[in-house]
């Protein structure tokens, strides 16, 4: 950063003519160690390659995985997708790290404008496993799917699927972007946010008119191990996914925290203590002589709301205790 000056310099083997030319679009890195330094990067490229990065101390660049690329994005015809959307990352839950990102692009001349058959693009969410060698393939993860869309209860909404994956043999998930067999040539160029296990991210699809350019933003609110459907919306309990407004290409998932009702935080402001029960089942501030039993709501005192941004308004999706989220032993 000081002078600009390039500090390493990384062949993969994957650049093409002119006709066929390639780049990374976006790059995403994590401390996998937890020594609070990055480590690890994963870029994509135009090919559809998703490239995993080793950083070394002096923050020079090599190829990871024997050179060989984590993943190749192709769609059911074996036919390259490219990657031009943000990448997020998140610890998986058996070890090593998931990799999120999706296909599509938006950013040369005719890409709003309609074709007949767009190609599918799709979601992905793929397991880095550290114990794992080579180039994880589309057959190796478990597919989700986008069933219909209706109007449910003023919203309209996407149904997704909830299948398993079997961490045994598998190594994550994907979804199409097209609801059964309606393909509108929606695309994934935003970036992806990991929010309380859930993959959230938004969608666009453009409209085609020159006259009034933009499109449909889709929010999908999705299990991030699993790709299975996880919004709370509608009165069928299959809503994945729910359209989000029109307009230009949302670049992030709306998301917001709105403050909570009440500024008490039990146990930490003054004056907004932790109750709990003494022997007798009557009700005392917890830690005080007596009193060393804590009743089920103790930390349940200050909650506050996250919200998903639509245009109808803020949707709340789920709540956070304002309280400690964690803790370490320092000894």
């Amino acid at each position: 950063l000081e002078d600009g000056s390039v500090i390493s310099e990384i062949a993969t083997g994957s650049g093409g003519a002119a006709a066929d030319s390639n780049g990374v679009m976006s790059v995403a890195a994590a401390d996998t160690d937890f020594d609070g330094y990055p480590d690890t990067a994963y870029a994509g490229d135009l090919q559809g390659k998703l490239w995993k990065l080793a950083i070394a101390s002096d923050g020079s660049l090599s190829l990871a995985n024997s050179g060989l690329p984590l993943f190749a994005a192709k769609d059911d015809d074996n036919v390259r997708q490219m990657i031009t959307g943000g990448i997020e990352i998140a610890l998986h839950h058996v070890r090593g790290q998931m990799v999120f990102f999706g296909t599509g692009k938006y950013f040369e001349v005719g890409d709003n404008a309609p074709v007949a058959n767009p190609q599918v693009q799709t979601f992905y969410g793929v397991w880095d496993d550290p114990d794992g060698s080579g180039t994880v393939d589309r057959g190796d993860l478990q597919p989700q799917t986008i069933g219909g869309q209706t109007t449910e209860d003023g919203y309209e909404l996407r149904s997704v699927s909830d299948d398993p994956v079997d961490w045994s043999s598998q190594k994550g998930w994907y979804l199409n972007l097209a609801v059964g067999a309606t393909n509108r040539g929606e695309r994934f160029i935003a970036t992806p946010r990991v929010e309380l296990g859930n993959a959230i991210i938004t969608t666009f699809t453009s409209l085609g008119d020159e006259c009034d350019p933009g499109g449909e933003n889709w929010l999908y609110v999705l299990n991030a191990i699993t790709g299975a459907r996880s919004l709370d919306l509608g009165s069928s309990g299959q809503s994945g996914a729910v359209l989000a407004g029109t307009g230009a290409p949302a670049v992030a998932p709306p998301i917001v925290t709105t403050p909570p009702e009440t500024e008490c935080r039990p146990g930490i402001d003054a004056g907004c203590e932790i109750m709990g029960e003494d022997e007798d089942g009557n009700s005392c501030v917890y830690g005080d002589p007596g009193c060393d039993t804590l009743t089920p709501s103790a930390g349940a005192g200050c909650m506050a709301d996250v919200g998903l941004v639509l245009s109808t308004g803020i949707r709340r999706f789920a709540t956070l205790s304002c309280g400690r989220q964690s803790w370490r032993q320092m000894q």
